[in-house]
């Protein structure tokens, strides 16, 4: 992605210094993301197979839809976007092969 975020336009994106200052920031938003998305999968989806996948990503649509609207009121190109909204449905993959009770076979 560093070629996608090089390509943005100039004065868009900090510097590397300022990226590196603010490093804790992207840390701490990735650990939110995760503990609400862990949480968001147990309590509803946590049932796992196809039709969880499908719920789940209905929730992921949300996301791409935050996605288009940066599209369209900031200066990004078309990459950023694809590339984060194919995460989003990559995560709603998580529940269509998730099969309920696999992690009592580790314990």
């Amino acid at each position: 992605m560093k070629d996608t975020y090089a390509a943005l336009p100039q004065g868009f994106q900090g510097s590397d210094a300022d990226f590196k200052s603010h490093f804790g920031w992207l840390v701490a938003g990735q650990l939110v993301f995760a503990f609400v998305f862990t949480l968001i999968f147990a309590s509803e989806f946590a049932s796992g197979g196809v039709g969880a996948g499908i719920k789940l990503g209905m929730v992921a649509f949300l996301g791409i839809g935050t996605h288009l609207i940066a599209y369209a009121v900031q200066p990004f190109p078309g990459n950023p976007m694809v590339y984060w909204s194919i995460a989003l449905v990559e995560m709603a993959s998580v529940a269509a092969i998730y099969k309920a009770g696999a992690a009592e076979a580790f314990s």
